[in-house]
């Protein structure tokens, strides 16, 4: 695992160390982040491969040097606390469930979600559409309110430009 400092660094693939999320979690006793070092990595890792597919396309500026492994820093040294809390926030989520599942969708493409009910011998499944925006495609993101609301506060809610999150 190579890690960022902020500097841009070449082939960085985590934007914290396990020394950090230890620290962050322990500071919070959170019981969640358990695993060797070798799963919190991945994990970490995980987190950081999603900051960048999820937030990287509003990232404002530049990237420090063209070398650099991760979409921050950006334009100047340094990485934003909040990036490095997400990352941690993230982490512990990727130590269980994939961060970003391929959606169920239908035909159109809507995410559905399906649901069975049994009463005796009767069976009946229901397909529900849900998360669609205006195109009719699905969100191919969770909701993630902490780490989420940490990231946004990075971007700012000018970046967005009119995009509405959930």
């Amino acid at each position: 695992m190579i890690v960022e400092t902020g500097d841009g660094v070449t082939g960085a693939n985590s934007y914290i160390s396990v020394f950090f999320a230890d620290e962050y979690f322990g500071a919070r006793g959170n019981d969640a982040w358990v695993g060797t070092i070798r799963q919190k990595e991945a994990a970490l890792i995980k987190a950081s491969d999603y900051i960048d597919l999820r937030w990287g396309s509003l990232a404002g500026g530049a990237q420090l040097n063209e070398e650099q492994g991760l979409v921050w820093p950006r334009c100047s040294k340094g990485l934003p606390k909040a990036i490095r809390k997400a990352c941690a926030e993230y982490a512990v989520i990727a130590l269980s469930q994939t961060l970003a599942p391929i959606p169920r969708v239908d035909d159109s493409g809507a995410k559905t979600i399906v649901t069975s009910k049994e009463v005796g011998p009767l069976k009946q499944s229901f397909a529900q559409v849900t998360g669609q925006t205006k195109s009719g495609i699905a969100s191919m993101y969770r909701e993630y309110p902490i780490p989420d609301g940490m990231m946004l506060s990075v971007i700012g809610g000018s970046a967005l430009n009119g995009k509405v999150l959930r």
